[in-house]
């Protein structure tokens, strides 16, 4: 029989093949031997078909863009809003989408903004320009000057259309009719009053790409209005009612903790965030109003979509894709049995059934009891979760000493309500089964059968499907569809089907984690039934393959950390931003901690995700890292000077600040209102150069002496900690312990680092710098002067120190390649006095680099350095600076015509490069054992 493993992979692999297939087909692809101009045509669709992650991406985009769909029309339409830095930076890859789009059938309005093109201006004429609100305040010079620019940016977009091959036409100010906005308060700024559509429309009728910019018509005095370009964007959208309606940012979406949030709801989460404090970022907040006015304005299934250029083909597929996704939203309520609306419930629970149905029916048929039913407003979408004692199987007797679980026994959605359905599976996530021990958690998971029911408005069976599914309910969490799409409850085939569907996992490794779990309860189970309790789990497990794992994810191999032996309570770290793969390391590495563990992890991004599904990792490891049950939530600073967002009742042994750059100030000081004894370690390079934070390089001489009690660290970067390391021993010959003579750089010399790192150290934000298609057989070369790892090793070691970095397409570890002139006259003296190590200069000279770099570390007034190695063999990051705990120097070489010594430094930029070295400084801080949680000479992963 097949392992759980095996049958993810070889679904996966199917879909892939049934993916690329399906929207071969729906383009129409040519063969082999066709033109090689249609092949040019079809290669969009080749593109896209990468990019589509399962067959129901690729089935949604058959049914709309294949040759029986009615999408070649210009009801198909998406209003596009084109931020003005965009057309700076990004204006190649917009080009490039928009024609796939068209390509696909998908009329497109683009409507653009010029914001950073007018500021350049302004200041390039001293002009000092002024807001209000959010708005810009325009008066007449200003306006003449936005007049030019923006047309400037109009024709500039149409002719890289055109240079693309789409037709397109700049409609430049006689779109939109409007007046002066707060009675002329803003000077010449519009406040739109009608759309000429007539303009658009014809526009799109003859087949051409309507490019609008953000000026209008004064409707009484004829001249010109400067208009906020969201604005446009929002009544081009009210008149046209698109199904797509697409806000593209440099950014990649709405932002949380630096983090892209994949979906935000109007209704649960606009007062929120109107409520934060957008000084300095006015236009944040006025995108915010306007894509509210937007959902508002749509039917509930449209919704906006916040993304980079690179990911606007992924919304052609309805309810998937990159960025942020932003509905209107339903609130969802939670009601007890015998609420007011239960027959409002019954109704909608007997639409669904086609039969008399009652919340306590479905209890009774399950044997059990309605524990909570939650429901929409408008009842479009309905929960109902019962408290459930579990037996054997389902129609067996209840055994006495059972436990009692949570379980969605029913959900149900009416098509118009579809997506409304993702608020009221929330709230069920939130009755979950905490309380449950790791044994009843897996015995739950064995026995879940979840039935999912959309309801339609009549007609036929494909028109209603009632679907009956076998699904799997993580950890008491409650799973009624794929990443919480209501798209995804409607059933496209699935009623004929069983399938396991779930919510909150991060991918396919969880879920083959939550098969094995519910293999190995079943097996137990059939064990206990036959009173023969085998060695190990039941067969069909043990025909696992080797298959290629996620970078980074659990099934990558991790050598996981033993339990902590120890009967004393470990103390609380509190995670502020935990995220990405920095996020993940720190969790993995305290799980090995026997004196301290995860208490609170903050993130708008994970908010109520559990640990392991937020970092992709493994569940036993972030059950061992963390106190029970931990969940992220969304804590701001503010939260935290209030007094709210840590529990009242913990006492944390430090805080970890995994923020990004610029944000580390802020809840520094919220958390010194609060706990003035706690250590605060930043990861951020907020604070490297802030003479009041101890720097926590615990290798630099006296730096342990400093970090002991500190109470304030700032965390090294990845690349700096490389290079700081490696040229320590020659930039500083003179704290050598070991004294005598020493290779020192030359005078006023420089000292050279070439820096190559994997993609994990540009984050979990997308880039090009953390693509592996674009790092393909590719290197990328970036900050080429000035980095701030350059500045950082620069000014801690006392030295300039000329550093330029590369990604490559690896996924961890840094290789820096250093290099100095030395002294030549006293290397050439020291070469001579030592022929013991060979008959050559350059020989012995680097055998002495070698000898030196090694009493450096090896001698130091705290003793021998535990986590730097140094090698006399060649170095590379595979072996060296890949999966390890500490830093590895070596490969010296010397050329003793120009003085120059050469060798290499490696450590793994998620290891000593960010979390070892946190834990580190944390256990030296508390007084605890340096390398606690941590091994040596053990590898982070195998």
């Amino acid at each position: 029989m097949l392992s759980a493993r095996q049958c993810v992979t070889r679904a996966s692999r199917s879909a892939q093949r049934g993916v690329r297939a399906a929207v071969a087909a729906a383009a129409g692809a040519p063969s082999a031997n066709a033109s090689s101009a249609a092949a040019g045509a079809s290669g969009g669709f080749v593109r896209f078909a990468a990019e589509l992650d399962s067959v129901a991406d690729a089935d949604d985009f058959v049914r709309a863009y294949g040759p029986d769909s009615q999408s070649r029309s210009s009801a198909n339409l998406a209003v596009v809003k084109i931020g003005g830095e965009v057309l700076q930076r990004q204006l190649e890859e917009l080009v490039d989408n928009v024609r796939f789009m068209r390509e696909a059938g998908m009329n497109v309005v683009l409507v653009h903004g010029g914001g950073p093109q007018l500021n350049e201006e302004l200041a390039r004429r001293q002009v000092e320009p002024t807001y209000k609100g959010g708005h810009r305040v325009t008066d007449a010079e200003t306006l003449k000057i936005a007049e030019r620019v923006f047309a400037e940016c109009t024709q500039q977009l149409v002719a890289a259309l055109e240079g693309g091959g789409i037709s397109a036409t700049g409609l430049s100010g006689n779109v939109f009719r409007a007046k002066q906005a707060e009675g002329g308060a803003l000077g010449f700024v519009g406040e739109i009053t009608g759309v000429e559509m007539a303009a658009i429309d014809e526009t799109l009728r003859s087949g051409r790409v309507p490019v609008l910019n953000s000026l209008g018509i004064d409707e009484t005095a004829g001249s010109a209005l400067n208009i906020n370009a969201d604005v446009a964007a929002r009544e081009v959208a009210r008149e046209t009612k698109p199904s797509r309606v697409v806000f593209l940012s440099a950014g990649g979406g709405w932002k949380e903790d630096g983090v892209v949030v994949p979906e935000l709801s109007m209704e649960a989460d606009f007062a929120r965030l109107e409520a934060r404090d957008y000084t300095g970022r006015q236009g944040t907040l006025l995108k915010l109003r306007e894509v509210k006015a937007i959902t508002d304005a749509l039917p509930p299934s449209s919704s906006v979509t916040i993304c980079s250029p690179a990911d606007l083909t992924r919304q052609l597929v309805p309810h998937r894709g990159p960025g942020t996704q932003i509905r209107r939203g339903a609130k969802a309520s939670v009601f007890t049995p015998g609420a007011a609306d239960d027959a409002a419930i019954t109704a909608a629970l007997t639409e669904a059934h086609g039969r008399p149905t009652t919340a306590a029916s479905i209890a009774d048929r399950h044997g059990a009891r309605v524990l909570a039913i939650v429901a929409t407003a408008n009842h479009n979408a309905v929960a109902v979760v019962t408290e459930t004692h579990l037996s054997p199987t389902p129609h067996d007797p209840v055994p006495e000493g059972s436990f009692a679980a949570p379980r969605l026994s029913a959900f149900v959605a009416r098509r118009q309500g579809l997506d409304d359905a993702a608020e009221p599976a929330r709230n069920a996530q939130a009755i979950n089964a905490d309380g449950l021990d790791e044994e009843q958690k897996a015995e739950l998971l064995a026995r879940a059968a979840v039935g999912v029911m959309a309801a339609g408005t009549g007609g036929d069976d494909s028109a209603t499907p009632r679907m009956a599914v076998d699904g799997l309910i993580g950890e008491g969490m409650f799973l009624p569809s794929g990443g919480g799409s209501g798209a995804a409850m409607e059933g496209k085939g699935l009623a004929r089907h069983p399938c396991i569907m779930w919510w909150g996992m991060a991918g396919v490794f969880e879920v083959e984690e939550a098969v094995q779990t519910a293999q190995r309860a079943r097996a137990r189970a059939a064990a206990a039934d036959a009173d023969t309790a085998p060695a190990h789990p039941a067969d069909d497990t043990a025909t696992d393959v080797s298959v290629p794992s996620q970078p980074g994810s659990a099934a990558g191999g991790r050598a996981l950390p033993t339990e902590p032996a120890t009967s004393v309570p470990r103390r609380d770290v509190v995670l502020v931003g935990a995220r990405g793969y920095t996020g993940r390391e720190l969790v993995t590495l305290l799980a090995g901690h026997s004196g301290l563990r995860v208490g609170a992890a903050t993130s708008r991004a994970f908010e109520g995700l559990e640990v392991a599904a937020a970092l992709d990792m493994d569940r036993a490891l972030a059950a061992r890292a963390c106190a029970p049950g931990l969940r992220f939530s969304a804590v701001s600073a503010e939260d935290i000077a209030a007094g709210h967002g840590i529990p009242s009742d913990m006492d944390p042994a430090a805080f970890i600040l995994a923020l990004p750059n610029g944000h580390s100030d802020a809840y520094h000081t919220a958390i010194r209102s609060s706990f003035s004894s706690a250590p605060v370690l930043d990861l951020s390079a907020d604070q490297r150069f802030n003479s009041e934070w101890v720097y926590g390089m615990p290798e630099r001489p006296g730096a342990r002496a400093a970090i002991v009690g500190a109470k304030d660290i700032s965390n090294p970067g990845c690349y700096a900690t490389a290079v700081q390391v490696g040229l320590m021993p020659f930039a500083q010959p003179h704290l050598n312990p070991a004294g005598g003579s020493q290779l020192s750089m030359a005078q006023g010399s420089v000292a050279m680092a070439f820096g190559v790192s994997g993609y994990s150290g540009a984050g979990v934000t997308p880039s090009d710098k953390n693509n592996p298609e674009v790092l393909r057989d590719n290197l990328l070369p970036y900050a080429l002067v000035g980095h701030i790892h350059e500045r950082e090793a620069t000014h801690h070691l006392g030295v300039q120190v000329a550093f330029s970095p590369t990604v490559a397409p690896f996924f961890r570890g840094i290789s820096a390649t250093l290099s100095v002139f030395l002294d030549k006259d006293a290397a050439a003296a020291m070469a001579d006095a030592r022929p013991d190590l060979g008959s050559k200069t350059a020989t012995r000279v680097a055998a002495l680099a070698a000898e030196q770099a090694r009493a450096f570390f090896a001698s130091g007034t705290d003793g021998p350095e535990p986590l730097v190695r140094v090698s006399d063999g060649e170095i590379n990051v595979r072996t060296h600076g890949s999966n390890c705990s500490g830093v590895t120097v070596g490969g010296f070489v010397y050329e003793p015509v120009t003085g120059r010594l050469g060798w290499v430094s490696c450590i793994d930029n998620l290891g000593k490069g960010a979390a070892v070295q946190a834990l580190q400084n944390i256990n030296i801080a508390l007084g605890l054992p340096e390398l606690e949680g941590i091994v040596p000479d053990a590898p982070l992963r195998a």
